[in-house]
């Protein structure tokens, strides 16, 4: 067995989804659209800073959008910030922001997998958006 590099890393943590602070979570971003809610909030605990937000959303039953997995069907790598769109420009309309990218590295290898934030309408799995004019599932 040998170790990782961070390229190996990075392209594992993007395939499994796991977000990394700094690169796909921010200050910006509320603990719910990450996809952590029954790993990392209590809606028993006492009073903390933060609370009444996430008890909030949690009422609301949504959040606006979600950190999604993605795979573009071809395509080169997208880089962070890369708008997500729903259909073909001119037309289409913004619907996420690629936040990380990686080749996939089990079976076809040929093709990109990013993290993305979308609109909860387009954030289920089998949804389908445009990412530099490429198709991409999510997953």
């Amino acid at each position: 067995m040998r170790e990782a590099d961070i390229g190996e890393i990075h392209a594992s943590r993007v395939a499994a989804g796991f977000p990394i602070y700094g690169i796909d979570i921010t200050e910006d971003n509320l603990a719910q659209e990450v996809g952590r809610t029954e790993l990392a909030i209590s809606f028993t605990k006492g009073c903390y800073l933060g609370q009444e937000p996430i008890a909030r959303i949690d009422a609301m039953g949504h959040v606006n959008r979600q950190l999604c997995r993605i795979e573009l069907s071809s395509g080169p790598l997208p880089d962070s910030g890369t708008p997500v769109l729903d259909k073909p420009a001119p037309d289409g309309k913004q619907v996420g922001t690629i936040t990380s990218s990686t080749w996939k590295w089990q079976g076809d290898a040929d093709k990109p997998l990013a993290l993305a934030y979308l609109r909860s309408g387009f954030a289920k799995p089998g949804s389908q958006v445009l990412v530099d004019g490429h198709v991409a599932n999510v997953l």
